[in-house]
């Protein structure tokens, strides 16, 4: 993450999803991070893409530069598009952006989603990933799901809702992205900084939209089938990656040799 106004090391240093991806190659992709603060950025953006085989590109709205706040908007003509041309051109397919929570005490509107219609319209054969897409401007996000079918959604840190024990409020916000015809373009992600992934994992499998907001709100019901495209298949077919070859190849690794999963390391609090 190029949060180095905020992070020495950027929030997410590159070298540990690359030892990771050394380690466990058939297991981790990396997003690389570039800022358009960088004085250097279209050439960080080719030396991650062509480098370090990052899949994706991640990018946040806002940082500190020199004890100020910049921020930019993704349909930025000067400062965005020059960074979005490059990634285009050298065949990296996702774009992720930061929105919907704020780094702190500072303005909101770099965190709304707006400036991503203009981006997705201008760079088609891009895809456009709203990273925490939902937890706040839901309506707006899911209406850029539904008018450009280049946007997608990640559902980091939204799991917390049900680990918040606000079933009906996960069911509004994955309701609303699937009635506005998300369901093929919405991603999971736990966002595992603070607690256990596998917990969320099982909240969600067992989740459903209750009957009575399918038929109030026009929800659709949440199969198996779509809980499976939102786990993992919805990327691996933006990234054209053939899920059985991976399992096959994933089988023998030291985790598929596992019988059982270890237990879930703890977390330093617990929702009352």
């Amino acid at each position: 993450m190029p949060l180095y106004g905020i992070y020495k090391d950027g929030g997410s240093p590159l070298w540990v999803g690359r030892e990771m991806r050394k380690r466990w190659p058939d297991r981790v992709a990396l997003y690389g991070p570039v800022s358009p603060w960088q004085p250097d950025a279209l050439e960080v953006v080719e030396q991650l893409i062509t480098e370090e085989k990052a899949v994706g590109i991640k990018m946040y709205p806002m940082d500190i530069v020199n004890g100020e706040i910049y921020s930019y908007r993704l349909d930025d003509p000067e400062i965005a598009f020059p960074i979005l041309e490059r990634i285009q051109q050298l065949g990296c397919k996702v774009v992720a952006t930061h929105k919907a929570l704020p780094q702190g005490q500072v303005p909101s509107e770099p965190f709304a989603p707006w400036d991503v219609a203009g981006a997705a319209s201008a760079f088609p054969d891009l895809t456009f990933e709203i990273v925490h897409g939902g937890l706040a401007f839901l309506e707006e996000t899911a209406w850029q799901i539904q008018r450009f079918p280049n946007v997608a959604v990640n559902l980091e840190n939204a799991p917390s809702i049900l680990m918040a024990r606000a079933p009906s409020r996960f069911a509004h916000l994955l309701g609303t992205l699937m009635f506005f015809g998300g369901q093929d373009r919405i991603f999971w992600s736990s966002g595992a900084t603070g607690r256990h992934p596998q917990p969320f994992l099982e909240m969600f499998w067992d989740f459903q939209i209750p009957e009575n907001m399918q038929e109030d709100y026009g929800y659709p019901a949440l199969t198996r089938e779509i809980k499976e495209a939102i786990l993992g298949r919805n990327h691996a077919r933006l990234l054209g990656w053939d899920v059985d070859a991976l399992r096959a190849k994933i089988s023998g690794d030291e985790f598929g040799l596992h019988k059982q999963l270890a237990e879930p390391w703890s977390a330093p609090w617990t929702p009352q």
